[in-house]
């Protein structure tokens, strides 16, 4: 009661609205001081106070403690109005309206609860204030300019996130990570790339959800790709909406996403396929999401059956990319080179980033690349070096297609100028893929040097390019530069006598040498002979190796002068050498033999020819008493014929075999 004995002064401990209604003297117990009950009142209402002509002012803005949710309270210079306080489209948080307002008891303090952002709140972000918010008077509030918040003294504790608050992400294509703290976040600090590492790498991105509690990072670039037991560190830095740092800075590993039920796969079209224009055969495994690398990259989880299933290979290496999801296999080394058609086995122990196992467990052939538009060229044609074979050696510009490279009817070596159009005898593609050797035998004896090897456009990279080096007769095949060796001349041998009144007229010779000649140098070489003899022929055999000379006269026992004139097929000149041609080697296995069982017989052959010592060879060897010996024994134990071949081979390397049948009959 005022001193004036008429004014009563009421305070409530609630919050009241401006358009609060008062009853008044209800139940006749309010009485004048003669004692008389004054009149009761309903419903009346409470008027401004015309005293009052200031506009409320706001004293504080202050973050929440702790909260789950983004809370600021707002302190007010005096009582408000509940209805216009509470309001939510009175205020404007970095342009977002709260979720709820509620006054306090005492109607000075207003508590904004933001359960909802556009995407988190910054320290400093400013809070508005309209005028719409009034005192209980009705006086529109004053502090309408957008003004900061303060942090809360009383909170002294930092933010944590532990292991179960780190999730990977479900089925993405980039490495994602939801950290969720346990309080609401300052969005600055929390998107800051450098306050986060994982496996050495910063995320590409960091955004904070809604709630401003969860932090999404993405690593859309990495360094080799993640392994599920890589851990994350995130820096003291990372602060909540207060400023404190956050408490949970050891390096930590993540938890899988338990609701990533589904396994990563490999499409049918674009999982697998070859790398493009590679020295090495290569294949690019896709995923459809990020991938494990310890599984990932652990090289016995593949299998490829290599050279038709010939060739069981695991990658030399395997590489995860930095996007995660592609796996670069490796197989540089190969029985002899790998098929387009070649099945890969990718083993279910290939993990998702979430450990879920890929469902592509099944053999599948790699697809082309379709951005593979470059083909294949030979970079070289080159002859084998001091080989006792015509080869050709066709290094490749990238890993070729074994089936396509390797068929015979896909290269013509045009010898003799062209004129003597050969397919290879065989054709082997080395383990790296690059290299194709050739083996050509002539028709009509021997090639010269500059004789052009023709590479038809059959022959494909493991993307099924055919190559672009389809060339004629004009594609010679190089001189092999490391060959620096000259041929030598292995031996001479009598091959064939004409003979008129028991005198020799001509003779056949063979000059064997150890590796093939350049057909041109060898048949314009010009021999000669002691003994007065003419040499009037001089052609290249079909091995490329022996040169036969027609002799006029009897050669056995004279000098043959091999010119310095000759070279090999890499144009090295023979050093001039003379040689004294052998007769040619014969063996005699003699007549065939009848005998009983038990009974010893004894082989004799006859032997002429060549040079000796001689070597022999008797097969089979079972019964024989000794099987490298001139005259070896044999004791039948059953009846039966038995065929044994012999074979002599002289101190020059001449062979000559014959065969001795032995015929048993019982005791």
């Amino acid at each position: 009661l005022d001193t004036d004995q008429r004014t009563v002064t009421l305070v409530f401990d609630e919050r009241l609205s401006s358009i609060a209604r008062l009853d008044v003297g209800i139940g006749g117990t309010l009485r004048d001081a003669f004692g008389g009950a004054v009149v009761a009142v309903s419903n009346q209402a409470v008027g401004a106070n015309p005293a009052d002509t200031t506009g409320p002012t706001v004293t504080a803005r202050t973050w929440g403690n702790g909260r789950d949710k983004y809370t600021v309270s707002v302190q007010f210079s005096e009582a408000m109005d509940r209805a216009s306080v509470e309001a939510v489209n009175n205020y404007a948080l970095a342009g977002v309206p709260p979720g709820s307002v509620e006054l306090d008891a005492t109607g000075m303090v207003a508590t904004l609860v933001f359960p909802t952002t556009t995407s988190g709140f910054r320290r400093t972000d400013t809070l508005t204030i309209s005028n719409g918010v009034r005192d209980v008077n009705g006086q529109a509030n004053t502090s309408t300019n957008p003004a900061g918040i303060t942090g809360n003294a009383t909170d002294t504790t930092g933010p944590s996130a532990p292991a179960s608050s780190r999730v990977w992400g479900r089925n993405q294509t980039s490495y994602v990570v939801d950290v969720t703290f346990n309080e609401v976040m300052d969005k600055t600090s929390a998107e800051t790339l450098t306050n986060y590492l994982l496996g050495g790498d910063m995320p590409t991105a960091a955004a904070l959800d809604p709630t401003g509690r969860t932090v999404r990072l993405t690593f859309a670039a990495t360094t080799v790709g993640f392994a599920r037991t890589d851990t994350l560190t995130l820096l003291a830095t990372v602060r909540d909406i207060n400023g404190r740092g956050t408490v949970s800075t050891a390096a930590t590993a993540i938890t899988p996403n338990p609701i990533d039920t589904a396994g990563p796969s490999l499409s049918s079209e674009l999982g697998r396929v070859w790398e493009k224009n590679s020295l090495t055969y290569t294949v690019l495994l896709t995923f459809n999401e990020v991938m494990d690398r310890a599984s990932a990259t652990t090289l016995t989880h593949y299998t490829l059956a290599g050279d038709g299933g010939e060739d069981v290979l695991n990658p030399a290496t395997a590489a995860l990319d930095a996007t995660g999801r592609v796996v670069t296999l490796t197989f540089p080394a190969t029985t002899a080179g790998l098929r387009r058609s070649d099945r890969l086995t990718v083993s279910a122990e290939v993990l998702d980033i979430n450990g879920r196992a890929t469902t592509s467990t099944q053999a599948a052939t790699i697809q082309s690349n379709s951005s593979d538009t470059v083909p294949p060229v030979a970079v070289s044609r080159t002859w084998a070096g001091n080989a006792a074979a015509y080869q050709v050696e066709v290094v490749f510009s990238e890993a070729m297609d074994k089936l396509s490279a390797t068929t015979q009817a896909n290269y013509r070596l045009h010898g003799n100028g062209g004129t003597d159009i050969q397919l290879p005898s065989s054709a082997v593609l080395d383990p790296t893929g690059h290299i194709v050797t050739l083996v050509f035998g002539s028709s009509l004896g021997g090639f010269n040097r500059l004789d052009a090897l023709e590479i038809l456009p059959g022959v494909t990279d493991m993307n099924g390019r055919g190559t672009s080096s389809i060339t004629t007769v004009g594609a010679i095949v190089s001189r092999n530069t490391a060959d620096t060796t000259p041929p030598s001349v292995v031996r001479a041998t009598v091959m064939s006598r004409t003979r008129v009144n028991n005198q020799t007229t001509s003779a056949v010779v063979d000059v064997l040498f150890n590796e093939v000649l350049n057909k041109a140098a060898a048949e314009a070489a010009a021999f000669t002979v002691s003994g007065g003899l003419t040499v009037d022929s001089v052609a290249l055999r079909y091995d490329g190796l022996t040169l036969r000379l027609v002799v006029g006269g009897e050669p056995f026992g004279e000098t043959i002068s091999v010119p310095g004139t000759i070279s090999d097929i890499n144009n090295n000149l023979l050093a001039p050498v003379d040689v004294t041609p052998a007769e040619l080697l014969y063996v005699d296995a003699g007549l065939d033999i009848n005998g009983t069982i038990g009974t010893t017989v004894t082989f004799s052959p006859a032997v002429s020819g060549g040079v000796g010592p001689y070597v022999f060879s008797w097969t089979p060897t079972a019964g024989l008493s000794s099987p490298n010996v001139m005259q070896p024994e044999f004791t039948p134990t059953t009846v039966g014929t038995f065929v044994f071949t012999v074979t002599v081979t002289d101190a020059e390397g001449r062979t000559a075999t014959d065969t001795v049948q032995v015929i048993v009959l019982p005791s």
